[in-house]
């Protein structure tokens, strides 16, 4: 009577058996003690429910009987059985027999009705198609009363009277046929048919659009006649192998077309080999797709990469910009040991003074060009960035492989060379310009890609702040180098002096060098020293 899983409520079905079932008979006495009087109007949810409640007592308390059914409650429990809820559960099964018998008698009340209905529309639907076939037949003895009046000669002569007496078969015919070849004849793309050894028999009009032949130079001509020499053997071989099933029936590639006019145009081939029912080649299909906007789109797109991977490694490092194509992010790396440049332009603001900001800026931009045209000619130092009029380098950054001897010495050669370019500009510039520069080597240092919308590579450690004290306490046009650095370079072909101790801020007093640019004596002999 209650839901339970697979078994739902009865309740709600029906209101008679709602009232058996949940409806008390009477009204029992308030005052009375007797058990019987407490459920003899009970309704049968209720009955049920006693009975368990008394069954469940007697298992829990089972010792209590001894064994014998003498006391009060097996006996209730027997008499509410019996007596009062067995007859209202048999008037229960007679409310649902009485409900099943309504409901099939509804049921198949409604199934005749259907069935009257349906054999309605099947009788109406046979007449209406005997009145059309009979409405055709008229029409078409009518059709042949005046058709015998036509002299036969002009019969045979008009082929849609023809066809139409025939009942449109060579219509339909002619039908399939057009489809087929429209689908060729409409296509976009170049479509050739061939025979078995390679000669065009039949072409759409996509091919005189895409590379000017008329049909007239084409038909009973090979297929090679339409590729480029470097194409020729490759197809007229790819055919040969289908047509002795030594390849697969179907083959795609690209190839260089000849168009009419001699120019080339780049086209994407579709061979496909046609078999009869003895798996015998018998023609071939060749679809051709030009790919000219492709390969322009293609070029382009590959010029606009190189211009920003250009643009990039002139931005930051060329190891970094290979992984950020690579698809990485959050590049970060530590660098055991590196070797660190400043170069600042000496009393820059106090030349600046004078000039015009178009000027400041071009003369800085020839200082910095000849600094990048000499640091490419070491593998091992990558450009960092510029800080004002300060340069910065560092070197043994993505090469921890490498001694740090090698980008010690290759970023002293770098120094070196940065003092001889700073000669160079002051002749072009007609100016006394000088630099600073401070050389450092030591690790480890974290370098990685800072910001996400204008990315910046950088290097963080204390070698760095160590590289900067030496540029600014260094003599104009030398370069001062730190112990770790002079440990590193000083079995190198140098001119390397001690300074002595330097007082570098954060650090105190630490041991500088000086290195300065090798001097070379010219000696012009006269013929009076012979």
């Amino acid at each position: 009577m209650t839901d339970t899983p697979g078994n739902p409520s009865s309740i709600g079905i029906d209101d008679d058996i709602d009232r058996l079932t949940l409806k008390e008979d009477c009204i029992a006495a308030e005052n009375s003690s007797l058990l019987h009087d407490q459920y003899r109007c009970s309704s049968a949810q209720h009955m049920i429910n006693t009975i368990l409640s008394f069954a469940s007592q007697m298992m829990l308390n089972i010792s209590v009987y001894g064994g014998r059914v003498d006391q009060n409650v097996p006996v209730e429990i027997f008499h509410i059985a019996s007596n009062h809820l067995i007859p209202k559960l048999i008037q229960i099964d007679d409310r649902y027999n009485a409900l099943a018998d309504k409901y099939k008698s509804d049921y198949e009340g409604d199934q005749i009705v259907f069935i009257i209905c349906q054999l309605f529309i099947v009788v109406a639907t046979f007449g209406l198609i005997s009145s059309l076939n009979k409405i055709l037949c008229n029409s078409y003895s009518m059709i042949l009363t005046l058709l015998r009046r036509v002299s036969p000669v002009a019969i045979v002569n008009t082929p849609d009277l023809i066809n139409y007496i025939l009942c449109g078969t060579k219509q339909q015919k002619s039908a399939e046929m057009t489809t087929d070849q429209g689908v060729i004849y409409h296509s976009k793309d170049t479509v050739v048919c061939l025979n078995p050894q390679g000669v065009i028999e039949m072409m759409n009009p996509s091919l005189s659009k895409t590379l000017g032949y008329s049909p007239e130079q084409l038909l009973g001509q090979s297929i090679e006649n339409l590729f480029a020499s470097e194409d020729k053997t490759t197809i007229m071989n790819q055919l040969n192998l289908m047509s002795h099933h030594q390849s697969s029936l179907t083959y795609e590639g690209h190839v260089t077309c000849l168009a009419d006019d001699d120019s080339e145009i780049q086209c994407q081939i579709t061979i496909m080999a046609i078999e009869n029912s003895n798996q015998v080649i018998t023609n071939f299909v060749v679809i051709l797709k030009d790919e000219s906007d492709l390969v322009k789109k293609q070029q382009a797109a590959e010029e606009a990469k190189k211009k920003s991977e250009t643009l990039l490694y002139q931005i930051l490092p060329r190891d970094i910009v290979i992984r950020i194509n690579q698809g990485e992010k959050d590049i970060s790396f530590t660098v055991p040991s590196a070797s660190i440049i400043f170069i600042d332009i000496v009393k820059f603001s106090e030349y600046a003074s004078t000039l015009t900001p178009q000027e400041i800026m071009g003369n800085l931009s020839l200082v910095f060009a000849g600094f990048d045209e000499s640091v490419v000619k070491y593998p091992l130092l990558p450009k960092i960035k510029l800080i004002g009029d300060v340069y910065m380098c560092a070197g043994g950054l993505f090469t921890p492989e490498e001694p740090p001897n090698s980008h010690a010495e290759q970023m002293t050669k770098f120094g070196l060379e940065a003092l001889q370019v700073i000669e160079d500009v002051n002749v072009k510039l007609n100016a006394l310009l000088n630099v600073r520069i401070g050389i450092n080597t030591g690790g480890p240092l974290i370098a990685g890609v800072l910001g996400t919308d204008k990315p910046t590579f950088d290097i963080i450690g204390d070698p760095i702040n160590i590289a900067s004290r030496l540029q600014s306490t260094d003599y104009p046009g030398k370069i001062q180098i730190s112990q770790a650095t002079y440990d590193l370079i000083k079995a190198g072909d140098f001119q390397i002096e001690p300074r002595g101790d330097v007082f570098l801020k954060g650090k105190g007093k630490q041991p500088a060098y000086l290195v300065s640019p090798v001097k070379t004596f010219s000696y012009v002999m006269s013929s009076s020293d012979l």
